[in-house]
């Protein structure tokens, strides 16, 4: 419905979200494709899921197995693996008889499938976990930070935080630990500081430096912009 009470699409879909860029998501006969602004089908109900695009291609499942296709419709890499996610710097993650690798933008498997679980690639790295711990291969697929971590998320200005025995610190990109696990959780902020936690919900902001620049004093801290961030203390929510 428009500004002025008009139905510009007409009720005729099970389900649909919200606009993400010029296409719409819609559910009609239990089957999901895709609408534009102006409420037309652009690509008939015809998948069993479907997600948004992401640079130029979009996630679909049909006979219970992902792929990809462009804003036209057109398959662009068929429906062949058991999952997919979505592209990100040109590569994209794909499941195959339950282990992960990843496709470039043509469909060409780049790094065969072989991970229990992976991330994206920042930085030309991405963290991957073999046997249940976590590590991280380069654009080749080549092992550069042994498996060793519980967890492990991307690499940010050449930094990233890692997880050992429950506790959350920070590695340089050759695996060296430049922060020991001993949060219980870290967040990179602006530039070079971390939101980091420890005694449960006392919260305190952290530099590279390891230059404390908040004390240990807040239930909760939310990044607002560059130079204000949003507290809690006591219950109570200042900036």
């Amino acid at each position: 419905m428009d500004t002025r009470g008009l139905e510009k699409i007409l009720p005729i879909y099970q389900q649909k979200f919200n606009f993400q860029g010029e296409q719409n998501l819609v559910k009609r006969n239990g089957l999901w494709g895709y609408i534009d602004s102006t409420g037309t089908e652009v690509i008939a109900p015809q998948y069993q899921e479907a997600r948004y695009f992401s640079e130029g291609v979009a996630q679909v499942k049909r006979n219970d197995l992902w792929g990809f296709i462009d804003s036209t419709g057109k398959t662009v890499i068929p429906c062949q693996y058991d999952y997919v996610r979505d592209f990100f710097n040109g590569m994209a993650a794909v499941q195959k008889d339950s282990l992960w690798g990843y496709i470039d933008s043509t469909g060409k498997l780049i790094i065969a499938p072989q991970f229990q679980n992976v991330r994206s690639f920042f930085e030309g790295k991405a963290a991957v976990q073999k046997d249940s711990l976590w590590g991280y291969i380069d654009l080749n697929g080549k092992l550069i930070v042994a498996p060793k971590f519980e967890n492990a998320y991307e690499f940010f200005n050449g930094k990233a935080h890692v997880q050992m025995d429950s506790l959350w610190g920070i590695i340089d990109s050759t695996g060296k630990l430049v922060i020991q696990p001993q949060y219980q959780f870290i967040q990179f902020l602006n530039g070079n500081l971390y939101l980091v936690s420890q005694n449960d919900l006392r919260w305190i902001i952290y530099r590279e430096s390891k230059k404390t620049i908040m004390p240990a004093q807040y239930q909760y801290i939310f990044s607002l912009n560059k130079n204000f961030f949003q507290i809690k203390n006591n219950n109570l929510i200042g900036i």
